[in-house]
Parts: C-alpha cells; sequence; structure tokens
C-alpha cells in the first residue's frame, strides 16, 4: 500500500509532531477559532452531525477501516483510517457528500460550525489532536490527491471559498 504524503499531509504530520504528541492540541499555531468548541455544541446538534456524515459514510471502508463517526469526541479523520490516498480520497469524497446532504453545508454555516472543534482521539480515547471543518476542507483541498476527481476537487474548492467567505 502506497501512503499517501503529498505536501499537505507532510505539513499535517509535521503539525502532529510539533503540536500533538502527548496532549490535546488546544489553539496551537493559530488564532482561537471562530465558530463553536464542541464542549459547547449541543448533544442534539452532536448527533445530528454525526447522523448526517453517518449517512453518507455507510458503507465507506479502506482496509478494515470505516468513516463512521461514533463518538463525538472522536472524529473519523483519515489519518487514523490508514492515512493512504485511499483513505484521504475517501474521505474527500464523504466531505463533499455531507456538505450536500440537505444542505448541510448551509447548516454548518447558520450556526456558525465550521470552525467548531472536531477532536481525533487514540483508542484509548486520549485526545490526538483537535481540527474542524473548515481546516479539513482546507487540507484536501491543498492535497494532490492522485485518484480524486475533477468534480469533487472543484466541489471542495468552492466550498473552501465559501466557508472563507463565511467568516
Amino acid at each position: 500500500m502506497r501512503m499517501y504524503w503529498g505536501r499537505k499531509a507532510r505539513v499535517l504530520g509535521q503539525f502532529l509532531m510539533i503540536c500533538g504528541l502527548g496532549g490535546p492540541v488546544v489553539g496551537c499555531g493559530g488564532a482561537e477559532p471562530q465558530g463553536q468548541s464542541s464542549a459547547t455544541v449541543s448533544a442534539e446538534v452532536q448527533q445530528d452531525l454525526m447522523a448526517r456524515w453517518n449517512a453518507v459514510a455507510e458503507g465507506v471502508t479502506v482496509e478494515s477501516w470505516d468513516f463512521h463517526w461514533k463518538r463525538f469526541a472522536d472524529f473519523p479523520h483519515p489519518t487514523f483510517k490508514g492515512g493512504s490516498d485511499e483513505a484521504y480520497t475517501a474521505f474527500a469524497n464523504i466531505l463533499v457528500a455531507f456538505y450536500e446532504k440537505d444542505d448541510t453545508f448551509g447548516y454548518l454555516e447558520s450556526n456558525k460550525l465550521f470552525d467548531m472543534t472536531l477532536q481525533v482521539s487514540y483508542a484509548d480515547e486520549k485526545v490526538a489532536f483537535e481540527t474542524s471543518f473548515a481546516k479539513l476542507t482546507d487540507l484536501v483541498v491543498m492535497s494532490d490527491l492522485p485518484n480524486l476527481s475533477a468534480d469533487a476537487r472543484a466541489k471542495l474548492k468552492d466550498f473552501d471559498d465559501r466557508i472563507a467567505k463565511s467568516r
């Protein structure tokens, strides 16, 4: 299996090495998010977001990993799903479908949830690092995923631009 080592993935790896090992990343390397934190999002909103994500992630697997969002405090980041080209491409396609499903993009925008803290945890439930939908979208847009369709790439670029304008 060829691992995804594009420019942004290397940057993410360096980011994790500098900021994320040994504990949660809180505000590492940038300004505080402009949206809500996961601690301030109601259980109802958390369940709604997870249901929307899981509806489009259903049946998507890479090797033995799936992309179901099982605990709100453990977002299914592709680095923890094998980290391969295939994992990042599957994740990018899920992200597009997630934004398009039932106007989830508009829902996130109107509720200022693009910068909401999403935690990624180890198997022991310790926080590995924190991210957001805005950061994830930017990461995928800046990646050089060889198997991502031109259509998905264009949609993600449009979503990324719209997220930037909504801030």
